[in-house]
């Protein structure tokens, strides 16, 4: 039994094991993490610079771990329009690497859609702005 040890191990980055599965599409991982006793505190946690593993998924256009968020009762769609300390949501996380599929699963997202990535940063920045700089 390994514990909670691990699954709650953060690295210098602030990374968590659950922020590493959610960049690499790694949704089993995902699963046996959030089965562990401190599961979804894990999943839930920010890292250092204020994403969460939605953000993740979103910057590494893994849109089956963002499938899996919005099917998992405890994260759920109020997780995947968390926003950094800057303003910052997912869809500004895809629009800055030009992941146009992540965000148009965003859009068409139930409880979603528009409003959520025509939002704007704490600069005042849409996800528009960000796609023309990057």
């Amino acid at each position: 039994e390994l514990g909670d040890e691990l699954l709650t191990a953060v690295r210098k980055d602030g990374f968590t094991l659950a922020h590493v599965a959610a960049s690499r599409g790694c949704v089993r991982v995902l699963h046996w993490v959030c089965a562990g006793a401190a599961a979804i505190g894990d999943v839930l946690t920010q890292h250092a610079g204020g994403d969460t593993i939605a953000h993740i998924a979103a910057r590494n256009s893994q849109e089956k771990v963002l499938r899996w968020i919005a099917s998992t009762p405890e994260l759920g769609v109020p997780f995947l329009s968390a926003v950094r300390d800057d303003g910052y949501a997912s869809a500004h996380q895809a629009a800055a690497r030009g992941h146009v599929d992540v965000l148009r699963w965003l859009f068409e997202t139930n409880k979603l859609g528009a409003g959520f990535v025509t939002r704007q940063d704490c600069n005042g920045e849409t996800i528009a702005h960000i796609a023309a700089r990057h």
